[in-house]
């Protein structure tokens, strides 16, 4: 393992000859530590967990300390991360300065969804060409005319996007969406790409100059690998190796892992929309009938009077299914007029273990669907030979297609019964599935959406990705919570007992002198809104700087927009308010103003509260509202709560406090963005110091210089 080390030290040395690179001392430690965890010759589990705080060089760090062992075992180097911007950097920057020191060529690619590459197909169908390989919808005609594909028409500048793009491709274009050519507003980009479900494959005329395809081949043959959180996910639950590089054949980086549970739970819960559900399965028979005769498949046939059979059944349960729910939880009928075109949503929660009818439907539900699942699987495999079975290449890819569809449905809804099934079986010591429905209305119409949810994503992320990986670097620059490694770690599915290493880099700053947290004398408990809203009020005038910027974090959205609207005119013409739609521009804007020596406060929600970057005079101080705790109010929370609190247990003290520190590391983290950095932290919720967990926060907080002011009653202004 020295020899790792020798390897990391050897490419430090070589990039200050080459280009002057200073590597800090916590970076060579984390690529040190990564070097040995994930040499060939390392024994035991290739797990390393490291937190590396603003400024480490977290990305050469790990590319430092893995990718020679990479090389060495004839592993990819496979580098998930949270954001599209990471992503692009890593490849844009970081590899390009590695490669400097490293002395060799490196092929390094971004690998990315379906749904970010153009589907030539959908393209000349959006935009009226060779419609006879169309069919995206579920009919006798294989052909669907451009007008079936647009819910209105659409307007000139949107067929002169789609008429660009098809020239684009003409001329070259390799049909990365996030490389566009051109506009593309977003209902264009809806028609023009493709889930891979409604993918054609083999049968699709455009087979060979698939985008997708070609992306795919090129992330097959490349030494790093960079994707996101997402699509390694996806591939995870495919099987591994469908998307991605195969874990056991990768070095899996998980960058910006503190995000990676909240996002495996959104990856593992599972949808079931009645309605939706119906509308493809009603069509279903037709598709069915249609490839069986297309193809002469007579050695099929009694399959597909299966497929016939266990379809019949599985809509019949799911209609009584969806019937027992409206009547038992009290919401609509799926497709039932609603008297109202407005939104709606209700919510109610369930157990599987009240409704035992439910969950013997669920069964029935899941063997319905493998036996579908078996038939389309069968029936797409026989489609992609269109010349052996007999039938045109387009009328192949259109019924390709729809059946991709279906099979995706069906999953869908197999995936869902099969979450019941275990929900209603699971050993009470492990984590509970949270079960609820979703009455919507849309259009004056009644939806029913079942969902089913794990409250923790331990489990599947160990079996789906640590077990399978060859090794494995999670690092974020916010993993501790209160001092140590457990929350996440346990979140994770992993142990420091099972051999998992997790190491602490120090920040390459020297807080203590550059910045200060203050508790000032006016903050208080929120709880009395109206007092606190009077606090941060009277700190955003009186704290902000006059010729610099000032980021302002909040909780609340009522409370921020509250306090705006009572600033003072003039600070208030110096304020900006977030903007989902105009981020870009509400951050130049504030930038230009203290670029000029003006005052410039930018008030922000957890969005800004993270990955934000405001170095120097942008951002000198910082105001935080209060501890960002998370109310268990959603059924995820609720569920987990619960069972924590049957089993002696506190959702507060075993989630709820470790993750709100964790967030309020985060927005101390806005600060302090280089060594030249200096200003103020002020926090504004007096639980910080005036409760005993708020004592323990404080205590652990990064080392800057701390102060607290004496308590005062702040004067409404």
């Amino acid at each position: 393992m020295e020899a790792a080390v020798t390897q990391t030290e050897a490419i430090y040395s070589s990039l200050t000859s080459r280009v002057g690179y200073t590597a800090r001392v916590g970076q060579r430690r984390m690529a040190e530590i990564i070097a040995r965890t994930v040499a060939p010759e390392h024994v035991g589990h290739k797990r390393v967990v490291v937190e590396g705080p603003t400024g480490t060089g977290k990305t050469f760090a790990y590319l430092s300390g893995a990718f020679p062992a990479a090389q060495q075992a004839g592993k990819t180097l496979l580098i998930a991360t949270a954001t599209v911007g990471l992503q692009e950097q890593i490849l844009a920057h970081d590899v390009p300065l590695f490669e400097a020191a490293w002395g060799a060529k490196i092929t390094a690619c971004i690998a990315k969804g379906r749904a970010r590459y153009v589907c030539d197909r959908a393209l000349q169908i959006a935009g009226g060409r060779d419609p006879a390989q169309g069919g995206f919808a579920f009919g006798e005609e294989p052909s669907v005319q451009p007008s079936d594909l647009w819910r209105e028409p659409p307007t000139a500048e949107q067929r002169d996007q789609i008429e660009q793009l098809v020239i684009a491709r003409g001329e070259g274009w390799n049909g990365d969406l996030d490389a566009l050519p051109g506009p593309c507003d977003t209902i264009v980009r809806e028609k023009i790409t493709l889930g891979a479900s409604g993918c054609a494959g083999r049968s699709c005329p455009a087979f060979t100059r698939c985008a997708f395809r070609l992306a795919r081949r090129a992330a097959a043959g490349a030494d790093i690998v960079v994707t996101n959180h997402d699509m390694l996910l996806s591939d995870a639950a495919l099987g591994g190796g469908v998307l991605l590089p195969k874990l056991s054949e990768s070095i899996l980086v998980i960058d910006e892992a503190h995000a990676l549970h909240e996002t495996a739970i959104d990856a593992f819960t599972n949808r079931l929309p009645f309605a939706a559900a119906e509308r493809v399965l009603a069509k279903l028979p037709t598709l069915l009938t249609r490839i069986s005769s297309a193809s002469g498949a007579r050695a099929g046939e009694s399959q597909t009077e299966s497929a016939q059979t266990a379809l019949g059944m599985l809509r019949e349960e799911l209609e009584k299914l969806a019937g027992t729910f409206a009547y038992r939880l009290e919401v609509p009928v799926p497709g039932a007029r609603t008297g109202t075109y407005a939104s709606q949503r209700l919510l109610r929660r369930w157990e599987a273990g009240e409704q035992p009818d439910v969950v013997e439907r669920a069964d029935t539900v899941a063997r319905c669907c493998v036996v579908l699942l078996k038939a389309l699987r069968r029936d797409r495999e026989r489609l992609a030979d269109s010349d052996r079975v007999g039938v045109p290449g387009a009328v192949a890819a259109d019924m390709t297609a729809q059946a991709g569809m279906a099979a995706d449905m069906v999953r869908r809804v197999g995936r869902w019964a099969e979450a019941i099934a275990f929900a209603a079986t699971a050993p009470a010591t492990a984590a509970p599935t949270a079960l609820w429905i979703e009455a919507e209305t849309q259009r004056g119409r009644a939806e029913l959406v079942a969902v089913a949810a794990p409250t923790q994503a331990a489990p599947q992320l160990r079996a789906q990705l640590f077990d399978q990986a060859y090794a494995c670097i999670l690092t974020s620059a916010t993993l501790r919570t209160l001092g140590t490694f457990s929350h996440v770690v346990r979140r994770l599915g992993l142990s420091e007992k099972d051999g998992t290493q997790c190491l602490a880099i120090d920040s390459p700053y020297d807080l203590a002198r550059q910045g200060e947290i203050v508790v000032p004398a006016c903050a208080t408990d929120p709880k009395d809104d109206a007092r606190h809203t009077d606090a941060v009020l009277e700190s955003v005038i009186r704290d902000s700087s006059s010729s610099a910027g000032t980021l302002v974090l909040f909780s609340s959205r009522k409370q921020m927009q509250a306090v705006y609207d009572r600033l003072p005119p003039d600070i208030r013409t110096s304020t900006r308010l977030p903007s989902a739609d105009a981020r870009a521009k509400v951050l130049a804007e504030h930038r230009a103003a203290t670029a000029a020596g003006r005052r410039a406060i930018l008030f922000g929600l957890e969005g800004f509260a993270a990955g934000l970057d405001l170095p120097g005079r942008e951002c000198e101080v910082v105001i935080i509202t209060r501890l960002p705790f998370s109310p268990p109010d959603g059924p995820i929370a609720e569920k987990l709560a619960e069972w924590l609190s049957a089993r002696g247990r506190s959702f507060f003290v075993d989630e709820a406090i470790p993750d709100a520190f964790r967030r309020l590391v985060q927005r101390l983290g806005r600060l302090i963005r280089s060594e030249t950095d200096r200003g103020r932290i002020l926090i504004l919720d007096r639980r910080i110091i005036s409760t005993t967990y708020g004592k323990r926060m404080w205590d652990a907080l990064p080392p800057y210089s701390k102060t607290i002011e004496p308590m005062k009653r702040c004067s409404p202004v």
